[in-house]
């Protein structure tokens, strides 16, 4: 289920989109551009990817 920071951002971007499409369109852009690199874990996903690693060997 989707966090309700997400259903916010998807709701915004809803209607945006059909009041100024261009603009939302960047910041869009601009947001995805923004998000966390795949690379960095923060530590709860290193504790399951450690807990995890065991039963995919």
């Amino acid at each position: 289920m989707a966090s309700f920071g997400m259903k916010v951002i998807r709701g915004v971007f809803g209607a945006a989109e059909h009041v100024a499409p261009r603009l939302s369109g960047r910041a869009a852009f601009e947001l995805f551009c923004r998000t966390p690199s795949v690379k960095a874990l923060s530590d709860g996903e290193r504790r399951a990817v450690e807990r995890a690693s065991a039963f995919m060997a």
